[in-house]
């Protein structure tokens, strides 16, 4: 209901702004679907106006915007070639406006790497942390500054782990990720502190503790996350696989159809 909502207000605003508005209000319909999960959708309106608009936008910030919106999609849908395309314009963008070393492109270049990581890319991937620079320190966000310096090793870490070295993973963790935090798992799925650890000492034969980060990991999942997004289906599978090797096989099975939904 709230998606309808939406889209009907962006149709009412295409109907009374200028007509060279009107292009963006139907992008921002697709933003809109995006947000509430129906990639297919957002995705079909993007394609319809990306090119038009981007080439029309001229505002780092709306550029920004856009890239991201159509970056974040591909990536869901499973498209690398096209994430990975958007996630760099995304990261040029930043750049532009002069922020290159600003705390908050720590999420440009684990966004670009979650990306490639995901599609087995991992030479890409490598090349795409190695590349980033050091952050500023920040005192006007709700995070503590070194949270997004710890980004781009927690990227490095799931690197390693997703090339079958777990032990070298624990290592690259900083070390506020041994400890459970409350919100650690909403700055990132795939990348999450709590679940790269849990998923390494399982790897590591060490279940039960592992299993226990893994559910504390899905226990942080909230409204705000996409459930059609390819790591929550990843977390739901390390936790089957990581429940099967503890010996629960009823909470392997149920997390192993969660999964394949």
């Amino acid at each position: 209901a709230r998606v309808s909502r939406a889209i009907e207000q962006l149709r009412i605003m295409s109907d009374v702004v200028p007509t060279d508005l009107t292009l963006e209000a139907e992008f921002w319909r697709g933003e809109v679907l995006r947000r509430y999960g129906q990639h297919a959708l957002a995705n079909a309106v993007f394609q319809r106006t990306e090119s038009t608009l981007w080439n029309s936008v001229r505002h780092p910030y709306y550029r920004f915007g856009i890239a991201t919106s159509i970056g974040l999609t591909a990536m869901v849908r499973g498209d690398s070639t096209q994430a990975d395309r958007w996630l760099k314009l995304r990261l040029a963008e930043r750049r532009s406006a002069g922020r290159a070393n600003h705390p908050y492109v720590a999420n440009d270049y684990r966004f670009l790497a979650e990306n490639l990581i995901m599609a087995g890319r991992f030479e890409e991937a490598e090349r795409q942390l190695a590349a980033a620079p050091s952050i500023d320190s920040i005192h006007v966000s709700k995070f503590n500054p070194a949270r997004y310096q710890n980004l781009i090793a927690e990227s490095r870490a799931r690197l390693h782990l997703e090339r079958g070295d777990p032990q070298r993973a624990l290592d690259t963790l900083p070390s506020r990720a041994f400890e459970k935090q409350d919100g650690e798992a909403n700055f990132g799925l795939f990348t999450a502190p709590a679940l790269i650890r849990g998923e390494a000492l399982c790897h590591m034969g060490r279940h039960l503790a592992g299993l226990e980060l893994i559910e504390f990991s899905l226990a942080q999942l909230d409204g705000d996350h996409d459930e059609q997004h390819p790591a929550v289906a990843r977390l739901k599978a390390a936790l089957a696989s990581c429940a099967w090797r503890a010996g629960q096989t009823q909470k392997a099975r149920e997390m192993a159809d969660q999964a394949e939904r």
